[in-house]
């Protein structure tokens, strides 16, 4: 770290580190990043504390230590790690997150997450909060919109309390005009889709997490010859489809509504509209092919093979929005990043990574299907 900071400093720069590898190099790592349970911070904290302050002379003075924490940073570990740069008077800066590894777009608790931190530097004083956005599973920007606007929120006004149905009205407010204020939030209702989406379609892994697996993952099985066994194994999963598919209904009529209602930022609509698709077809797909499981028709069947073919139709509907600002495919001659995080967005050259599971489940049922009609 002194040897980048001094050549840094030498040509006019002021260097950033991230700095979690120095705390995991003396054993802190899963204690600053509060993974441990608050009863046991002190006490690793306290075994490890020795040797990292054993090295505090050699690390450079010149640099803000970026100390990143993306979810609840307002917990013991976070802020013993950042007491102890002021303590040792080093500089240090905090950073939230707006995205982390969500694929299509973040959700749940990042605005709270984000105002935890303006929380936490109360106790501690920071020279500053930075509000970052991953790009591992490749959202639209337009999804990360609510995190950047809660950052300014809670960063400039971090005296002031607001509770979050008020920042939800004000976020709409600010993206689609006074009319929308009004509305009710789609965001909820569409979040709730997903986890249907991310693990729906598979019998082992997950989407948003694929690197955790290594890029492994099995898609489920198909039905066997005896009618309506598929789908009693999949019951659980099946009753959630239903209602995921209402769901999804109910979505695109939020969308309208703020599509009458907005004045500015409509591709922001269109882009959640296309993720209402995406995600409301696993549920659509599932439901056909519980229906053919049970009936063995002809109606059945080929409900199932419209619904297998619709599914092109919303991929190059999501393409045409997506490409308004995204290229999506690399260039020839592209090498595959090679590393071990096997995160979503670098699976494929091309944008087949963002159908993923979807590309391999409709693979082998189509193929299902044809042998079924060749018997």
């Amino acid at each position: 770290m002194k040897r980048v900071s001094d050549y840094a400093v030498k040509h006019g720069r002021t260097p950033v580190f991230w700095d979690d590898m120095v705390f995991k190099q003396v054993g802190l790592y899963a204690a600053i990043l509060d993974q441990i349970s608050p009863e046991q911070v002190d006490s690793v904290w306290n075994v490890h504390l020795p040797e990292l302050n054993k090295h505090i002379r050699s690390f450079p003075k010149e640099v803000v230590y970026m100390r990143w924490q993306y979810g609840n940073a307002n917990q013991p570990g976070n802020k013993k790690a950042l007491k102890w740069y002021y303590d040792n008077g080093l500089r240090v800066m905090g950073a939230t997150a707006a995205q982390t590894t969500y694929a299509m777009m973040p959700l749940g608790g990042f605005v709270e997450n984000i105002r935890s931190f303006q929380i936490a530097r109360k106790e501690v004083p920071v020279e500053g909060v930075l509000c970052t956005a991953w790009d591992d599973a490749s959202p639209l920007f337009d999804t990360f919109w609510p995190g950047f606007i809660a950052h300014a929120q809670y960063s400039w006004n971090n005296q002031k309390e607001m509770n979050k149905k008020e920042f939800n009205r004000r976020y709409r407010m600010a993206e689609f005009g006074c009319g929308a204020a009004s509305l009710d939030d789609f965001r909820p209702l569409l979040e709730s889709t997903f986890s249907l989406w991310e693990t729906g379609l598979l019998d082992e892994g997950v989407r948003r997490s694929l690197y955790r697996t290594g890029g492994k993952f099995k898609v489920m099985s198909l039905p066997g010859e005896e009618k309506g066994e598929w789908t009693h194994k999949y019951q659980q999963r099946i009753n959630e489809a239903r209602k995921g598919v209402l769901k999804t209904l109910r979505v695109n009529e939020m969308l309208t509504n703020y599509r009458r209602k907005a004045i500015r930022n409509t591709y922001s609509l269109q882009v959640f509209e296309c993720i209402n698709e995406l995600t409301g077809y696993t549920a659509e797909l599932l439901v056909a092919l519980s229906d053919y499981d049970c009936k063995r028709d002809f109606v059945s069947r080929n409900n199932l093979l419209a619904c297998i073919r619709k599914f092109d139709v919303i991929r190059e509907n999501m393409e045409h929005v997506y490409s308004q600002t995204r290229v999506l495919d690399q260039p020839a001659g592209y090498k595959l990043p090679m590393n071990h995080h096997a995160h979503l967005a670098i699976q494929t050259a091309n944008s087949d990574w963002m159908f993923l599971y979807e590309i391999k489940f409709l693979q082998e049922l189509t193929t299902y299907l044809k042998c079924l009609n060749n018997e």
